[in-house]
């Protein structure tokens, strides 16, 4: 049986979460690259949620139905439960999910500093041409 790959997770947790209600609606698949996700947890690679071939339509219909699930959860928050460090967890979740999916490179001050340090750089290259460095004997 051929499997191909249907999602892409940052977060083990996550991909267990997909996974356990993927055997729950009897679709056949496994993780893949879990392990080294685990030991390299800030490596590009991510674990891989993977899907029999013949599963392939009903598995996209499923991913579909958790992720608007999820939204629904998220729009329909609320707070009566939770206490003062629950409200502060969760928007600190959400603010690193935001810098997250804003990119670095949209952040103003990494733009800055990458931008002050390629200044730095080309002058010292420009002061180094007209003012070699010279031995004094």
């Amino acid at each position: 049986m051929e499997f191909k790959i249907i999602k892409r997770f940052y977060s083990d947790i996550e991909a267990n979460i997909y996974f356990l209600k993927f055997q729950e609606a009897g679709i056949q698949c496994f993780l893949s690259s879990e392990n080294i996700s685990t030991i390299l947890p800030l490596s590009d690679g991510g674990v891989f949620l993977n899907v029999a071939e013949n599963q392939f339509h009903e598995s996209i219909l499923l991913i579909k139905a958790i992720e608007e699930d999820q939204l629904n959860n998220i729009e329909n928050e609320d707070f009566k439960d939770a206490t003062k460090e629950d409200i502060y967890y969760n928007k600190k979740v959400i603010e690193h999910e935001n810098w997250l999916n804003s990119g670095w490179i949209d952040n103003n001050f990494v733009s800055a500093f990458i931008f002050l340090l390629f200044i730095i750089v080309i002058l010292g290259i420009i002061v180094n041409f007209f003012f070699p460095f010279q031995n004094i004997k």
